[in-house]
């Protein structure tokens, strides 16, 4: 009797313990819910949150706030109920704004002296990158900020990559997502940095690529962590640890407009622009990259293309006239075509689509046929990059400066 009595005391105070302390979120239990950089938790487009309403039919998508947060065409980070993005305020000033992500109400907002003019086009390109208490920025004329999200957006550190680094925009400025890859943080600035993420001390550079308007992308081959970097001449494949280029295959475009981000799938690479410029699969071998195929079956403006069981989806040609396009890896033949222009990302077993003039839809990834299962459309405005879902809630900002917040939970 003492020996069960001691056990029930053991397994009460466990209890009570776990009541007070519950276990911490697994990694893939946060993963499913927070979005924390440009192109989601892999900068690929996925995310695997799949408890989302589809039926807007019946219950449409109810929006819970909106709120006007400066030009621009960056994206939005999300991340433990927070929403993270920045724009441009009267062509003098950029805003990076920490929001509620259940209110809009904000938390903390930090600005700068910016221009931003953009050729024409207004505003900040970057989506923040988070990690830790660490948001990270970078505005179109070269300014890479590193705020401290725990101290309302203090600066922990700014570099100006113009001026320190002799960084080259193209002629609509920067647009390079920051990377964060262990210690470093990775920026395209025409020249490709890498600093320390915690100091913005230089740890190594490369010489001068002329940025395009893509982000960096890493991956691993043979143990080794290489970055593939999209910019206005091609594509570039780095070393990591000390910038030393392993490959490159030039892709020149119209204007120099390399926006989408490098697809990796194993040893192969699809790259896409657009300009009926196309795409080209690329295998990275020891000698190099090797072409594959290349065609116009596929070419993306700027919308980033998603590959989902052997097939590549994205919008086939510029903003306006694009088409969305079912396109096999393998070979590069045309599936299927459907008349839409947008971006879009894959969240569990379907696709959350932005139209570029405002219409929102789901459909779903199948070879065989473009199946849209419903739609909702936003106010009247420019709507050129991917609406995010993280938490239940779409996240859609325009060019304008509207950033809408739309509840779709399971529970709502």
């Amino acid at each position: 009797m003492p020996k069960i009595a001691a056990l029930l005391c053991a397994f009460l105070c466990v209890g009570v313990l776990m009541h007070l302390y519950p276990p911490a979120a697994s990694a893939e239990d946060s993963a499913v819910s927070d979005w924390p950089q440009f192109l989601g938790p892999n900068r690929d487009g996925t995310t695997p949150e799949s408890g989302w309403r589809t039926d807007w039919d019946d219950q449409p998508p109810e929006k819970l706030w909106e709120r006007d947060v400066g030009t621009g065409y960056g994206s939005v980070a999300v991340r433990d109920g927070r929403v993270y993005t920045m724009g441009n305020a009267d062509r003098t000033q950029d805003v990076v704004w920490c929001l509620d992500a259940s209110s809009g109400e904000v938390i903390w907002r930090h600005s700068y002296r910016q221009r931003g003019a953009g050729a024409g086009y207004p505003g900040p390109r970057a989506t923040p990158t988070l990690d830790g208490d660490h948001v990270y920025s970078f505005s179109i004329e070269g300014k890479l900020l590193c705020l401290d999200d725990s101290r309302d957006g203090e600066v922990v550190w700014s570099r100006d990559v113009v001026d320190d680094f002799s960084g080259t925009a193209g002629q609509w400025g920067f647009a390079s997502s920051p990377l964060v890859l262990g210690e470093k943080l990775i920026v395209d600035a025409g020249t490709v940095l890498a600093l320390d993420k915690n100091t913005g001390e230089l740890i190594w550079r490369t010489g001068d690529y002329r940025a395009g308007y893509s982000s960096p992308v890493a991956f691993e081959r043979d143990g080794e962590t290489l970055l593939a970097i999209f910019n206005a001449s091609g594509l570039v494949i780095l070393n990591a640890e000390d910038g030393e280029k392993i490959a490159e295959h030039r892709w020149r475009t119209a204007h120099d407009v390399n926006a989408a981000l490098p697809l990796i799938d194993g040893d192969h690479i699809f790259i896409t622009s657009g300009y009926r410029s196309g795409g080209a699969l690329l295998k990275l071998t020891d000698e190099g990259l090797e072409e594959i195929w290349q065609n116009r079956a596929l070419g993306s403006q700027f919308s980033s293309v998603i590959l989902r069981d052997g097939y590549l989806y994205g919008f086939d040609g510029n903003v306006g006239g694009a088409r969305m396009k079912c396109v096999e890896l393998e070979t590069g033949r045309e599936v299927w075509q459907h008349r839409e222009s947008g971006a879009m990302i894959l969240a569990g077993d379907k696709f959350l689509i932005q139209g570029h003039a405002g219409r929102l839809a789901v459909a779903r990834p199948t070879p065989e046929e473009y199946e849209e299962l419903s739609s909702f459309t936003l106010p009247r405005d420019r709507w050129w990059n991917i609406a995010v879902l993280a938490e239940g809630r779409i996240y859609a900002r325009s060019h304008g400066g509207k950033l809408v917040c739309l509840d779709v939970s399971e529970e709502q």
